[in-house]
């Protein structure tokens, strides 16, 4: 018989935790390092950065790990090609990972295929010990804060380890993972200070009319001035580029002889396009708004968007304006000619409904549910819920033809839905779905409610065993009774067990609350005769 005094200091027993230098001990598991550096420019110009992740490789070999890789041929190969033509590799116990070069800290797994990886290979419980340039800023930038501890909860699950040239770390010691935690935080700070500066200095070259990163707009070029010492362009003001100036004339011509309408002017254009840039202009390829639009063999296609932009941007006529800053008059020189421009724009805006207070607008009942046919692959037709209209306009808004299909919501809705209502009645067979449905429902819960209190017997009987196992070895002389012991623990392991699979029926019979099947009835009965008096956002999700 179990004493009180046995049970008292077998409670007081406390688990051994294991001991930090043990925590932090390498090698541990597989060693992935991983390299990111935020942008394309600094996987040019940054080179130190670069060559620190091959250094890594060196690293991990005075810690243990066992590779061949080479650390010399690696920094090679990412100073000559950014580890492009590779971009991974994998050798004994390491693994070198830079497909995220250049890629922003702030975009999720989903963008970064070597963060993805690294989850995965976490959570399978492959890779132990990461390993970093500059700590763990080069995971995550995120500023929602959402990543970074996603990130410290999975390491910290899996006792991985964080290795810099500076340290270990592992989240599971309370002090490294404030430490990581602070690291993060100041990472993002840092980050949100860098932006302020940046959107600070934008402002000001823009005050000045100068470019500072937005696309520019057909009609004009962006000159060359000289190089910056990291390789750089600095670009002057934007200069009229003659080629694509006259094709804006043409279509802002157009657009005042067809009364302002979009697919008449693109109809009258007959297929005019904008020249692609010579060959000595061949950056302007990047920089030009004209990437948008749709390319073709002789150049950018001309569509609906383009013709709007062109006819409210007053910098084809010279005047600057960045964000809600101040308008810069005669910033640099005209592409078009400004009577011709206040023309084109005063038929926009005599077209332009006036703004009002924004209004949210029900979806109509079979948005997103009617496909058009009329095309070589079915297309979606979208419902207009503020004009009440069902429209496939996706050829127009291209500038390839015209409007497919307008017509309004009141011919398609009032026959689909009798249609649909008169399919919904309860029949006999209905009725039998039903009861077999309603009398599954009360079986599922009478078993749950078997499993769950089997389930509390099991786990008052695995603490019974549990706190017997101090009553196998003897005060005074400190002996093992091994067979008592054995018996012990089979008994544990047969309940843990026991318990493990009553906890996985349970889980594969969980599912969502059922209905009052009464009520399912006496709404269906009643559909046809109620339908009219739903309210729409009723009728959307039913």
């Amino acid at each position: 018989m179990l004493t009180i005094a046995e049970i008292i200091n077998a409670k007081r027993k406390k688990p051994i935790r294991a001991d930090e230098t043990e925590l932090r001990s390498l090698p541990y598991k597989h060693a992935r390092i991983y390299g990111r550096v935020s942008s394309h420019g600094q996987v040019r110009d940054s080179h130190e950065s670069i060559r620190e992740i091959g250094r890594l490789v060196d690293l991990a070999k005075q810690d243990g790990f066992h590779t061949n890789l080479n650390a010399n041929e690696i920094e090679k190969e990412l100073l000559e090609h950014g580890g492009n033509r590779i971009g991974i590799w994998e050798e004994g116990d390491v693994t070198v990972d830079v497909r995220d070069l250049g890629l922003s800290g702030q975009l999720c797994a989903e963008k970064r295929l070597g963060l993805a990886d690294l989850q995965r290979s976490v959570e399978k419980g492959i890779d132990g010990t990461v390993y970093l340039t500059e700590g763990v800023s080069r995971l995550s930038r995120d500023r929602d804060r959402i990543i970074p501890f996603e990130l410290l909860k999975l390491l910290k699950k899996h006792k991985c380890r964080i290795r810099t040239p500076e340290g270990v770390w592992n989240p599971v010691i309370e002090r490294d993972w404030e430490y990581l935690k602070d690291e993060f935080e100041d990472a993002i700070d840092e980050l949100g200070m860098m932006s302020k500066r940046l959107l600070r200095r934008k402002a000001q070259k823009a005050k000045r009319g100068e470019f500072v990163g937005e696309p520019i707009i057909p009609g004009f070029i962006l000159p060359i001035i000289k190089r910056k010492t990291n390789g750089q362009y600095e670009y002057g003001k934007m200069e009229p580029y003659p080629p694509h100036a006259e094709i804006v004339i043409i279509t802002l011509q157009e657009f005042i002889r067809q009364g302002g309408i979009y697919f008449r002017t693109l109809k009258a254009l007959k297929g005019l396009m904008f020249p692609y840039f010579s060959p000595e202009l061949s950056y302007m390829e990047r920089l030009t708004s004209l990437r948008a639009c749709p390319r073709q063999e002789n150049g950018y296609r001309i569509t609906p968007a383009l013709i709007h932009g062109l006819t409210t941007n007053l910098k084809l006529i010279g005047v600057s304006q960045w964000g809600d800053g101040e308008a810069i008059p005669n910033n640099h020189n005209p592409a078009v000619p400004e009577a011709l421009f206040l023309e084109a724009c005063q038929l926009v805006m005599e077209h332009t409904k006036p703004k009002g207070r924004a209004v949210n607008f029900e979806p109509m009942e079979w948005s997103g549910l009617l496909i058009c046919m009329k095309h070589p692959e079915p297309r979606v037709v979208s419902g207009h819920g503020s004009q009440g209209r069902y429209v496939c306009s996706r050829d127009y808004s291209a500038g390839n033809g015209p409007v497919c299909l307008d017509i309004s919501k009141r011919f398609l809705d009032d026959p689909l839905e009798r249609a649909v209502l008169s399919e919904l009645g309860i029949s006999a067979l209905g009725e039998k779905v039903l009861l077999r449905m309603e009398t599954e429902a009360k079986e599922g819960r009478l078993n749950h409610f078997k499993s769950k209190h089997e389930i509390t017997r099991l786990e008052r009987d695995l603490t019974k065993w549990q706190s017997l196992l101090a009553t196998c070895v003897d005060e005074t002389t400190g002996l093992v009774d091994k067979e008592k012991e054995a018996l012990y623990w089979n008994k544990i392991h047969e309940v843990q067990k026991q318990i493990e699979e009553l906890r996985s029926r349970q889980a594969l019979s969980t599912g969502p609350v059922p209905p009052d099947f009464q009520m399912v009835r006496e709404f269906m009965t009643g559909l046809s005769g109620n339908w009219p008096s739903f309210s729409s956002s009723l009728r959307n999700r039913f």
